[in-house]
């Protein structure tokens, strides 16, 4: 019986020691492989065509994108397709209860001939019931003209009597809404109004500290860190060619020198073919790179474990609390004095 215990032990932990690996080794691919990316697009007079394609574990995980008078989506898991867009989505229980009552009615034949039946039997008994009517009306004797002319207002009057107090209460409660809402929007109006003076002071508050010696220096690394968690993000290959024409052909020249001063930035990757004679719009490009979590997790956290960064945070949240506990005695004093009134 101890060895049994045991041996179940060992088994229990060996799946425990299995599934910690597994969680370890999940998340070092999460941090170390690339999430891949690639966009492609293209632009002319006629149409216009958007696609995209995200990849992670050698195209194991891919979701891509297709923008043609409409998007398109697919999302794939080890080359199997778990979701796309153009396929038609299995239908609800409540439609597939509907289908097969439908199938039901249509393979009964007798239940339709039972219906048929009933509504012709219906059908006989409201031409017994217009041929009654005829036929009192036939035997009661008809009212003069001084009785008609007395029935008639009366009967105009308690119809419109109902219909005017129907719209009235509507119209009522409608003021009421209305009355409710300007009420609103008068405190609120008011509020902002006490507040622009606070506001101001805030700002002032604020541009003091932002010209202090600590917050440019924390803004200078935080600008760099960023700067470097950003970098690998951004595409490192990309090209975009097209060809360009406006009305004025001084605007194009004007285009076409901007490029050219810009170059330094672009390096030759816009290539633009001006047209001086016509207005055309003709693009197309792409652009892919890579994202690495790891590197962009790294900067961040040596950014917010920097001591200059946690006190400017520490302060910044304890500003935003105590300015949030003003602001809730304000309202609290108010509601006070409005009850008190």
């Amino acid at each position: 019986m101890g060895l049994l215990i045991l041996q179940v032990l060992k088994w229990i932990l060996w799946i425990i020691l299995c599934l910690l690996l597994g969680i370890v080794v999940l998340s070092l691919l999460v941090l170390l492989v690339p999430v891949r990316y690639r966009i492609e697009g293209e632009y002319h007079e006629k149409a216009e065509d958007i696609s995209g394609r995200v990849s992670w574990l050698l195209s194991s995980v891919q979701f891509s994108f297709v923008y043609q008078k409409g998007l398109k989506k697919r999302f794939r898991l080890f080359g199997i397709t778990l979701y796309d867009s153009d396929r038609p989505q299995k239908a609800s229980r409540k439609k597939r209860k509907s289908r097969k009552a439908f199938g039901n009615r249509i393979a009964d034949p007798n239940r339709e001939a039972a219906k048929e039946e009933e509504a012709n039997s219906e059908r006989k008994d409201l031409r017994k019931e217009a041929v009654s009517d005829e036929a009192d009306s036939i035997e009661k004797p008809e009212l003069s003209k001084s009785d008609s002319m007395a029935e008639e207002p009366v009967k105009a009057f308690t119809g419109l009597s109902g219909r005017t107090k129907g719209g009235l209460e509507s119209l009522w409660n409608k003021g009421k809404e209305i009355w409710q809402k300007l009420q609103n929007l008068i405190h609120q109006l008011k509020l902002l109004w006490k507040s622009c003076g606070n506001k101001v002071e805030l700002v002032k508050h604020y541009r003091d500290i932002w010209q202090r010696e600590s917050t440019q220096v924390t803004w200078q690394k935080a600008r760099k860190r960023i700067g470097w968690a950003l970098k690998p993000t951004l595409p490192r290959k990309w090209l975009l060619t097209g060809n360009i024409g406006f009305d004025d052909p001084s605007l194009t020249g004007q285009l076409m020198a901007g490029m050219g001063i810009l170059y330094p930035i672009h390096g030759g990757h816009l290539q633009i073919i001006p047209d001086f004679e016509r207005s055309h719009l003709e693009v197309k490009g792409y652009a892919k790179g890579k994202i690495v979590l790891c590197v962009v997790l790294y900067h961040l956290l040596i950014l917010i474990l920097d001591k200059n960064c946690m006190a400017f945070l520490k302060w910044i949240l304890q500003g935003t609390a105590r300015d949030n506990q003003k602001e809730n005695e304000d309202n609290n004093m108010q509601e006070v004095t409005h009850d008190r009134q």
